[in-house]
């Protein structure tokens, strides 16, 4: 059995940035990740559309982000509503810096390697070998973009440790509705859409609506699809049918502006083509739809639900139920809106695990 005095399960944002601060605190700690994919990082390669958008300037924690990328030599662009990107809009730039650092740092990486349990004390379980650790941190994702591994295994790991999790369900998808998509497909549109349980409005988002065979897409309704959610007891059926998503396709116009340019037959200009015989004027500024649900798993960016973050000290990420065990990312119970919200809720998490299981460390060899 392998010793380390970390295992990191996970290596994505979270578990590879909670390596590097782990190591650069205490450099005699041994430290190790379980991925279970075939490399490390997958899916920060893919975010933003292989861009990274790495984090958002409107966080309260972005320059601590900041400073950690600067001291590894990735520096930021800023783009529009705080989007931080690499300044070479590249996500390999994040990944190369960050496997730098982890091999720089020592780091084990073990690839391949699915964890099947964790037991108190600690034993980590995997394919690759049994590891016994004197921390764990669980930072194995969510259940969304299943493609990149993430099935989900560190909620029946919290759970087996004592921790509650929260009704899981995909965010920051795309959303199916009633109506006749079929001949919109393709369309964008700015509109604002609001969201609407039992006709009371939820949320409102701003942005290019994108139509679908079936729906909406698009960042403001991904920013909506996280509001959708399930009452105890409910069927998936009963709890969309509570839903409803009103589209003003004219949201700079008040009402007398746009009964006047209707009156000049203006109609043909603030829809296009194939929408003007399926809407009505009554119904630009305020199109009602009946939401079927949101898309599952595979077409999702985030998981929403996880971990209570009433059983984490999130000034360390550490369990308040089992010593020495910590979480960070996606498996904790925080899902944000589009435009690198997530990412940053990722490396802060896992700064703050890093740093907090590099302090504890209780080793021979320290």
């Amino acid at each position: 059995m392998k010793k380390y005095d970390i295992c990191i399960i996970g290596g994505g944002a979270a578990g590879c940035i909670a390596a590097i601060c782990a190591k650069r605190m205490n450099k005699r700690a041994s430290v190790c990740i379980l991925e279970k994919n075939r490399d490390i990082l997958r899916k920060v390669a893919a975010s933003g559309n292989g861009r990274c958008n790495i984090s958002n300037s409107r966080t309260k924690y972005s320059r601590e982000i900041q400073d950690f990328f600067a001291s590894v030599g990735v520096f930021f662009a800023e783009e529009d509503e705080g989007r931080l990107y690499p300044y070479n809009r590249s996500s390999q730039a994040v990944i190369d810096a960050l496997k730098i650092q982890l091999e720089k740092n020592n780091v084990d990486i073990f690839t391949k390697a699915e964890v099947s349990s964790v037991e108190k004390g600690f034993t980590v379980r995997s394919s690759a070998g049994d590891i016994s650790a004197g921390a764990v941190l669980i930072a194995s994702g969510g259940k969304s973009s299943p493609e990149f591994g993430t099935t989900g295994d560190g909620f029946r790991f919290a759970r087996e440790l004592g921790h509650t999790v929260s009704a899981l369900r995909p965010s920051l998808t795309a959303i199916d509705c009633i109506g006749p998509f079929e001949k919109l497909k393709g369309l964008r549109a700015i509109a604002d859409v609001t969201l609407k349980k039992d006709g009371r409005a939820i949320v409102t988002e701003h942005g290019e609506v994108q139509f679908t065979e079936s729906g909406f897409s698009g960042i403001c309704i991904f920013n909506l699809s996280g509001y959708l959610k399930l009452e105890d007891g409910e069927s998936f059926d009963e709890g969309m049918s509570r839903y409803s998503i009103s589209v003003n396709f004219v949201p700079d116009m008040d009402d007398e502006q746009l009964a006047s340019v209707l009156a000049a037959g203006g109609k043909i200009s603030l829809l296009k083509k194939p929408m003007i015989d399926l809407i009505s004027d009554d119904e630009i500024s305020d199109w009602n739809v009946q939401v079927r649900g949101a898309k599952g798993w595979k077409k999702s960016q985030v998981t929403a639900g996880g971990v209570a973050l009433s059983e984490i000290d999130l000034s360390v990420m550490e369990s308040s139920i089992v010593e020495n065990l910590y979480f960070a990312g996606e498996v904790i119970d925080y899902d944000g809106p589009c435009g690198g919200y997530n990412l940053a809720s990722a490396w802060i998490t896992g700064i703050r695990a890093g740093k907090a299981m590099a302090g504890n460390v209780q080793s021979e060899s320290v």
